[in-house]
């Protein structure tokens, strides 16, 4: 089942930025590297988090991607990384 957007805004970690989704009503966390948002906006300069809100509808599809090919972390979180940025057309 793919993962619906959450009505959560992004929260800041030292080198990655989280977020919510969902699977039905099940909570899953969402993590995406600074170094993934820069792989998207390498000119940009107006922060991690102002990247992360322009291309967060992909990352959103990604982390959907991911999570029903059942590539998750431990702790059941999603993380999107510079290699998934990479592997787009």
């Amino acid at each position: 089942m793919p993962l619906v957007s959450g009505d959560e805004n992004g929260f800041p970690d030292l080198f990655r930025i989280g977020f919510g989704m969902k699977d039905g009503t099940d909570p899953v966390t969402v993590w995406v590297s600074h170094e993934a948002l820069e792989d998207w906006e390498p000119r940009a300069t107006d922060g991690h988090m102002a990247i992360f809100e322009r291309q967060r509808s992909i990352i959103e599809s990604i982390a959907s991607e991911k999570y029903d090919a059942k590539k998750i972390q431990r702790d059941g979180s999603v993380l999107v990384t510079s290699a998934d940025v990479d592997a787009r057309p």
